[in-house]
Formats: structure tokens, sequence, C-alpha cells
């Protein structure tokens, strides 16, 4: 397995590499992170899904680029720890966890990536893991 670390631009040298061991999951966040939304939604399916944390579910490519430009600028996605679940259906998930930070906050945040045989994201779904006073505590900032 291919095992490459991503740079994070900002961050103290010490937290700057995180390794993440599938190349389209490292892709990802390296796109995300970059604001090139374009590369972002063209890893997944023609028909992918990205289910954004108290949002409806984001269907395509076109959709899921527009819903990042609107929704994901100046936002940097920092993986902590890449895990795999076993494979079912030709399809493979991988769970990471990590941290979202805003220009305001920093959340605890779990991606679960559903990739099919041909290695296109089929799925995100993204996690806020923080309690409900914490988010509600976040509001604020809105």
């Amino acid at each position: 397995m291919d095992t490459r670390a991503i740079a994070l631009p900002g961050l103290p040298m010490c937290d700057r590499t995180l390794a993440l061991n599938h190349p389209v999951v490292r892709r990802y966040f390296e796109a995300l992170n970059s604001e090139n939304f374009e590369t972002v939604a063209g890893l997944f399916a023609e028909r992918g899904t990205l289910q954004p944390p108290f949002e409806e579910v984001i269907v395509g490519r076109k959709a899921i680029c527009a819903y990042l430009k609107t929704e994901a600028d100046g936002i940097k996605a920092i993986p902590y720890r890449e895990s795999q679940q076993p494979k079912s259906a030709g399809n493979r998930t991988l769970q990471v966890n990590g941290e979202v930070q805003t220009p305001l906050f920093g959340v605890n945040a779990c991606w679960t990536f559903t990739l099919n045989a041909s290695s296109k994201i089929t799925n995100v779904t993204i996690e806020l893991l923080a309690s409900p006073q914490d988010l509600l505590n976040l509001q604020q900032f809105r």
C-alpha cells in the first residue's frame, strides 16, 4: 500500500505531515485544503454523493463542486488517522478521523469514504465529533 504524507500549510512543522494510505483519500484532502474544488469533485463517481453535517445530501460532481465553493472556502481539513473497513460488494470503505479548522474555531471530525472498484468516491459522509452543547456554542460564530 502506498503511504505518503500530505503537507498542511500553516501548521507547525511537527504537525504538518500526516500519513494517509489511500491515494484517492490523500488527494481529496490535498485538493480540499488547496481549495481546488474541481479536483475534489473529479475524485467522485459521476453520481457520487457528499453528505455534509446538518445538510441534505449533495449528488453529482457539479453539485459537489458548487457546494464546496460556497461552503468550504477558507476551511482546512486536518486528517489524523485513516482506517479501512472490510471490503463489501467490491466497495472499499475508509474512515478518517481528524479536525476541521475554520478561521474562528476547530472541531473534531470524521470522514467516511466509500470507493468503488475503480477507486472513484461514491460517497463521503462528514460527521462533526462534538457534544450538542459544543455545537450550540459554535452557533454564535455563524
